[in-house]
C-alpha cells in the first residue's frame, strides 16, 4: 500500500525514534530489503556511532545501491569543495545476502532492522529468513520487523484488509501476516518478544531480542 509523501516523511521519523531506542552499545547493524535500503542514509547520519550495513537477496538492488554509492564519491570527488553528507565510513556497501539468506557480511550485528517484507514473502521463506537472522544476530541484539500486522486474526484497518486482499490475488502465498504467528515461530529460535508500537501508515513495529 503506497503512502503520501507526508506519511513517508511521519514513518520515517517514526523508525528513526524507535532504533534509537536500541542502538546504545550497537557497532554494526544491518537492513533487510529495499525499503530499508531506500532508508539507510538517514539511520547513518542519526546514528554515526554505528556501521550500517544494507543486505538484499536481489543482486540488481544491491549492484543499483552500490553504483550510486561509486557515482557519489566520483562527484565528490571531483568537486574539491564538496562538503561530506553523510559520517565518514559508517555507510557500508551493500551485501547480496542470497535467496538462502546464508551469504551475510562477517560482522556480527546488534541490529538488525527490516521493513514492509514478511507480507511480501511466502510464509516458508519468511520462517527461512527469520532463522537465518536469529543465528546471524548477536546474544542480546535486536531484530526490529516493521510491516502491517493482523492482531489475533483482526485488521487494524478496511485499507489493510484490501491490502492483503491484493497481496493474495497476486500471489495466493502472500499476505498481511497475524503477529501471534510470527511471535511463535521466533520463540523457536530463540528470540523473544522484547516491545511492540504502532508506527502509523498500517505499519506496526515488532522487536525481538536474541536471547541465547
Amino acid at each position: 500500500m503506497s503512502l503520501s509523501p507526508s506519511d513517508l516523511s511521519l514513518l520515517d521519523q517514526g523508525i528513526t525514534s524507535l532504533v534509537s531506542n536500541f542502538t546504545k552499545g550497537v557497532e554494526n547493524a544491518f537492513t533487510l530489503g529495499p525499503d530499508a535500503m531506500q532508508w539507510i542514509r538517514s539511520y547513518a547520519e542519526a546514528f554515526e556511532e554505528v556501521n550500517w550495513w544494507p543486505c538484499d537477496w536481489n543482486p540488481s538492488t544491491v549492484f543499483n545501491f552500490n553504483q550510486a554509492l561509486d557515482n557519489e564519491a566520483a562527484e565528490k570527488e571531483a568537486a574539491e569543495d564538496a562538503l561530506d553528507e553523510m559520517p565518514e565510513g559508517n555507510l557500508q556497501r551493500a551485501m547480496e545476502i542470497g535467496h538462502s539468506f546464508n551469504q551475510w557480511p562477517e560482522e556480527s550485528p546488534q541490529l538488525v532492522l527490516s521493513l514492509d517484507l514478511v507480507h511480501v514473502f511466502p510464509w516458508q521463506d519468511f520462517l527461512r529468513l527469520l532463522q537465518a537472522v536469529g543465528n546471524k544476530l548477536a546474544v542480546g541484539g535486536v531484530f526490529i520487523c516493521i510491516g502491517p500486522f493482523k492482531k489475533h486474526g483482526g485488521f487494524s484497518s478496511a485499507a489493510e484488509m484490501a491490502w492483503d486482499a491484493s497481496l493474495k490475488r497476486m500471489n495466493s502465498q502472500l499476505g498481511i501476516r497475524d503477529m501471534q504467528d510470527v511471535l511463535r515461530a521466533a520463540e523457536g529460535l530463540r528470540l523473544a518478544c522484547w516491545h511492540e508500537s504502532y508506527l502509523g501508515g498500517n505499519r506496526q513495529a515488532l522487536v525481538l531480542r536474541r536471547m541465547s
